[in-house]
């Protein structure tokens, strides 16, 4: 396949019959942000040879004003009806803030996923776009609307944790139990730190709105250096936290802590002291790059410990590290050295998106 020169990260092969003919995609042979793309080339035998697809890249974002940008890793189907679409993975930014590490915007929901029509020519070809670009709306496809309803909140009344909840690693699942407390996701104190990538006891899940709300509820009552609660994270160098810790022989404190990635600062945003141990209500209130964390005993009452108005850094951009994948929101339960395995029992969360 011809690649114009671009060989970088060739990647996501996908192969279609149609009218006789076998058509090979590859994504991302341009790398994977600015310059992602699709080549096509197709041939009347499998194993070729191919001709390239006349322009290449046969699909790519060249339309610097588009909201939707870095499109690749296409698939072509048909509908029913036998109209034809390609689902790619996208980046939507955020252009409202700009700084020196990301000029172009921000994409806190990592890769997400569009639509486009395929229009089939007269010569065997597929076409989707021009070098005007992709847009970003077109007419709603002629099917029956069947919405598929995903699950976010979880009761965890379930002896198996919802597809919604991801891993950041192989999970130890001696440290994550769901049969030890009735109605209850048990984390143990797991040895190392957020900070540390053989951390395990996390457990989290995508964030899919700019705006949302994720409350917890949590029984947990640190001994000495332990922390629990509740984690927006993207990785060992990008997350904020917000955690019960033991407050000296003062009792206990919740602290809200960020670690700001590419910008290698890691610093206490605010704590409540002064708070009793066991159950607490832990909640999040997310309003685009501001994150808002409150506190309640009642789950009426809330009480706002502390406010991080530039989250940026959670962020495709904001992470130092390969930035596809996406802020998430979830607990989690470590020992931060102390070697003490205690559990942090967690019950009701819920994810609300809106305003």
């Amino acid at each position: 396949m011809e690649t114009d020169g671009k060989k970088a990260a060739p990647e996501g092969p996908h192969l279609l019959k149609k009218d006789g003919y076998y058509y090979f995609m590859m994504a991302a042979s341009s790398g994977a942000f600015e310059g992602h793309h699709q080549l096509l080339a197709r041939s009347k035998k499998i194993y070729g040879p191919y001709e390239s697809y006349p322009g290449n890249p046969f699909l790519a974002q060249y339309n610097e004003k588009a909201v939707n940008k870095h499109q690749g890793h296409g698939k072509m189907f048909s509908t029913p009806n036998g109209d034809w679409y390609i689902t790619v993975i996208t980046q939507r930014r955020d252009e409202s803030l700009k700084n020196s590490y990301s000029k172009k915007g921000y994409s806190q929901l990592g890769r997400e996923t569009s639509l486009y029509p395929v229009i089939w020519k007269k010569d065997g070809w597929p076409f989707v776009c021009d070098k005007q670009g992709l847009p970003d709306t077109f007419e709603f496809p002629d099917l029956p609307y069947t919405p598929v309803k995903t699950k976010q909140s979880d009761d965890f009344s379930s002896q198996k944790l919802g597809i919604q909840w991801l891993n950041v690693r192989n999970p130890v699942y001696e440290e994550r139990r769901l049969d030890e407390r009735k109605g209850w996701l048990r984390l143990y104190t797991g040895n190392y730190t957020l900070d540390d990538i053989q951390a395990r006891n996390i457990v989290v899940q995508r964030e899919t709105d700019k705006f949302y709300t994720a409350t917890v509820k949590m029984d947990f009552t640190p001994q000495t250096v332990e922390q629990a609660g509740l984690l927006c994270y993207y990785d060992t160098q990008t997350y904020a936290s917000y955690s019960l810790r033991k407050d000296g022989d003062n009792g206990f404190r919740l602290v809200v802590e960020e670690r700001r990635g590419r910008e290698k600062i890691k610093r206490v945003v605010a704590e409540t002291r002064g708070i009793n141990a066991g159950v607490v209500f832990l909640r999040v209130k997310v309003e685009g790059l501001k994150r808002s964390f409150y506190y309640s005993t009642d789950n009426v009452n809330w009480h706002l410990t502390g406010t991080i108005e530039n989250a940026s850094y959670l962020s495709d951009e904001g992470t130092p590290m390969w930035g596809f994948m996406g802020t998430m929101v979830g607990m989690y339960a470590l020992n931060y050295g102390s070697g003490i395995r205690i559990p942090a029992d967690f019950d009701d969360f819920v994810y609300s998106a809106g305003r």
